[in-house]
């Protein structure tokens, strides 16, 4: 059973930047391999970085709760040797080079953010004191899904456990054997993000289908952008959730080339995509799915440039003063729409 906490607190900067600077230091430990592709991870995240405020204590605070209602991915070290700190330590890195944005909420817990398949995921990791074990360095780790993709989530904790070495707690106590896996070599080559993907259909339905002509059935429409007229209407929609939704596919589906060239035949009332994004982008982000969508406008922004279509580049090129202004915002933006913005700054020049 999962338990949420009303609150996740983030550290803010206390100074503005006086100026962009694309090439700040590097906040990630590894090249982004995960829902999108970043050729640079130069915006330094504040959020990462706000160890000295936090003042130090010995050992974890004791679990909160009865062990009935702790997450199902709650994990022990296997080794016995290896301290509160160690594993914090250890599993920050782990989640980090995943990739994914940390922020720390105290000694003991931090907050997880990464985009698989464009989807905005957070989840929460606690350490707690092991109270039940008589070792020295008995603790218990957990981690929560806030928000966002489950199986994705699911497999990145199944990447942390492996890694560190982690076995399910409270094994006993749920009456079952937590048998010692072996590593998995895939992950050895580098971990991926996976968000759930339907299984191919059988050759023999295929075939079938193909006999068909689906012009013929009513409704059904056979043009070549039937998805992208779909989504470019869902993205210009008046209700937020909605244009989300819309911005957040067409993030992800541009990646394809052939798709982001699509897009550029598209329109909605005789507004095109561009001009549609720079509306988003010129919005006050006053809420979080705000944001979320400006994000998403922005990686739907980079793909398109990179098609290296010369009217688009203008287009987008016209936008550098508000694309500008959310590569700087290390209050509302999250690093990944910073870097996001830098790489669309980057790719124009």
């Amino acid at each position: 059973m999962e338990v949420f906490r009303s609150k996740v607190y983030r550290s803010t900067p206390s100074h503005a930047k006086t100026e962009f600077n694309a090439f700040a230091p590097k906040t990630r430990g590894c090249d982004y391999r995960g829902s999108s592709s970043h050729a640079h991870h130069d915006l330094a995240d504040p959020q990462i970085h706000n160890d000295i405020s936090i003042p130090s204590k010995r050992l974890p605070p004791p679990l909160p709760y009865s062990w009935e209602m702790c997450s199902s991915n709650t994990f022990v070290s296997r080794d016995c040797a290896v301290s509160a700190r160690s594993l914090r330590e250890e599993v920050m890195s782990i989640v980090r080079k995943s990739p994914a944005d940390i922020s720390r909420n105290s000694e003991w817990e931090f907050t997880g953010t990464f985009y698989p398949q464009q989807v905005k995921t957070v989840f929460l990791v606690s350490i707690f004191n092991d109270e039940t074990k008589s070792q020295k360095n008995s603790c218990v780790l957990e981690m929560q899904l806030h928000e966002g993709d489950r199986v994705a989530f699911q497999g990145l904790c199944s990447y942390v456990q492996s890694q560190a070495k982690l076995a399910y707690a409270f094994a006993d106590q749920w009456g079952f054997v937590d048998e010692v896996e072996e590593s998995d070599s895939n992950c050895d080559k580098g971990y991926q993000h996976r968000s759930f993907a339907p299984p191919p259909l059988p050759p023999s339905l295929l075939t079938k289908m193909e006999e068909v002509d689906m012009s013929a059935l009513p409704f059904m429409d056979t043009s070549e952008n039937c998805l992208v007229d779909i989504l470019i209407e869902n993205a210009s929609s008046s209700f937020i959730d909605v244009r989300h939704t819309g911005w957040q596919e067409l993030a992800q589906i541009t990646g394809d080339e052939n798709t982001a060239e699509a897009l550029l035949q598209a329109s909605v009332n005789d507004e095109e995509c561009i001009s549609l994004g720079a509306r988003v982008l010129r919005e006050d982000s006053t809420c979080e799915l705000t944001v979320d969508t400006q994000r998403c406008v922005l990686r739907t922004l980079l793909n398109i440039a990179r098609t290296r279509d010369v009217d688009a580049c203008q287009k987008i090129s016209a936008l550098k003063t508000e694309i500008s202004k959310h590569a700087e915002d290390c209050k509302r933006n999250s690093a990944e729409a910073r870097s996001t913005a830098a790489q669309l700054i980057q790719c124009l020049a």
